[in-house]
């Protein structure tokens, strides 16, 4: 992420939670909590596939391990970070709709269910489109829909070409780490 969508995130961001405080709406930050230990159980799950890789030396079965541990971050700890972002605009006075279920949603439950593009394009109209990762979309997609091809040296085909599935992780895994520390600093803020 690019530092002048760094800074408007974090500024947006400061925004939202500092309007939740003033409307007195601190049941919200129970949610947030619930959010956060999801993503530690999670955190704890994903440790578990790096083990696994670390113990194979069969390169396609690490391939297969990192396809996972891809999927299973993009899931789990990139949409649980929308889905907390959605809930904050929300409870800022933004109506999210789900156009599958044809109703407004509130809850990050009902936040769970609305799909991955609503979400987004909601996002992005409330000046949160920094948080969006086209190209691991794109690629989750492919997996998720077996959209590729494992050659016997472990390496993974997307039309024709081998993706480094480590690179997509690290890249991914650091542009979550950027919005913890943000979410983490502004909280801090809040409760000092």
């Amino acid at each position: 992420m690019n530092k002048d969508a760094l800074k408007l995130l974090k500024s947006e961001t400061q925004k939202m939670l500092s309007g939740i405080v003033k409307s007195g709406k601190k049941d919200v930050f129970k949610n947030v909590g619930k959010t956060l230990d999801e993503f530690e159980k999670a955190g704890a799950n994903l440790g578990l596939l790096f083990e696994l890789g670390k113990k194979t030396s069969d390169r396609k079965e690490f391939s297969i391990l990192m396809i996972a541990t891809f999927l299973w971050t993009f899931e789990g700890f990139y949409v649980c970070r929308l889905n907390l972002f959605c809930l904050l605009l929300i409870e800022n006075g933004h109506d999210l709709f789900d156009p599958i279920r044809r109703k407004y949603v509130c809850t990050l439950e009902e936040i769970g269910e609305v799909d991955l593009s609503t979400k987004l394009k909601f996002l992005s109209i409330h000046k949160f489109g920094a948080l969006q990762r086209k190209q691991d979309q794109r690629f989750r997609n492919r997996i998720a829909h077996h959209d590729f091809s494992l050659k016997e040296d472990g390496n993974i085909l997307i039309d024709n070409q081998i993706v480094d599935v480590m690179s997509r992780l690290s890249d991914l895994y650091d542009f979550i780490h950027q919005i913890n520390l943000i979410l983490l600093e502004l909280w801090d803020k809040l409760f000092e």
